[in-house]
């Protein structure tokens, strides 16, 4: 089977077509959530079985350009959304002047609990330490999703240089552990 995808000699013509495709899946990977990286990374070892490591590589790199270019769009979007917050909050008058929200029902709480929790989960970005390792943990494992953290990370201005550090060697280290495995079973 695997004679049949592409193993043994690949002729250079398609190594470098590779190398520029892999760069472009990973940015795409980056804007489209169907185009899975990781799918990717399975399929390199079958296709391009001596050269998979730069493949991974580069894709890593397109991939992390896209994540970089959403951090720097959260962050420009909240400093204009403190801008326009700003400029309202001193046209418009307080409804209440205590401060109450204005529903008391379960939906309220719901949503003030809700708040809470996303607030404390972003606060961690900002932290010298545990803020890196989220990024690396979630760009190792998925988990919190790297889209909702990198979003998050740029809201929280939490460092563009920690945050594209440690989410590329996070997901390096997984897609390469991803393509790792299969070149083995591939043998």
């Amino acid at each position: 089977m695997v004679e049949l995808i592409g193993a043994g000699d690949v002729p250079g013509w398609l190594q470098t077509s590779g190398l520029v495709g892999a760069v472009a899946f990973g940015l795409l990977s980056a804007f489209i959530p169907p185009l899975n990286a990781e799918v990717y990374a399975l399929a390199l070892p079958l296709v391009f079985p001596e050269t998979w490591h730069w493949h991974i590589l580069l894709m890593t790199a397109g991939f992390m350009v896209g994540k970089v270019s959403h951090y720097v769009a959260a962050d420009r979007g909240m400093a204009l959304f403190a801008r326009r917050r700003a400029r309202r909050q001193s046209v418009v008058p307080d409804d209440d002047p205590q401060g109450r929200p204005p529903d008391e029902g379960w939906t309220a709480v719901v949503k003030r609990v809700l708040a809470r929790w996303t607030s404390r989960a972003i606060d961690t970005l900002e932290r010298p330490v545990l803020g890196p390792l989220v990024v690396f943990v979630s760009g190792l494992t998925g988990v919190p999703p790297f889209a909702v953290i990198t979003v998050a990370a740029g809201v929280r201005r939490s460092g563009l240089v920690r945050f594209a550090t440690f989410g590329t060697l996070g997901c390096l280290v997984r897609f390469l552990g991803t393509a790792f495995l299969v070149s083995r079973a591939a043998g």
